[in-house]
């Protein structure tokens, strides 16, 4: 016997799982860019701090 009642749950049920999975896989997306831009600031900030450490090295005669 159909039941619109637990049809209705049921399609629910399935659209909020694949609500679920559609955010997750954006969020995996999301998470993937922020490490990304992560690894590229610290080479950012590496390649910043090396170039201060050459001018302090002229400016103070160190080698």
């Amino acid at each position: 016997m159909f039941s619109p009642i637990v049809a209705g749950g049921v399609g629910a049920i399935t659209w909020t799982a694949k609500t679920l999975i559609e955010h997750s896989h954006r969020l995996i997306q999301i998470d993937e860019k922020l490490d990304a831009n992560k690894e590229l600031l610290i080479e950012m900030v590496n390649s910043h701090e090396r170039r201060i450490s050459r001018l302090e090295d002229r400016v103070f005669g160190e080698n």
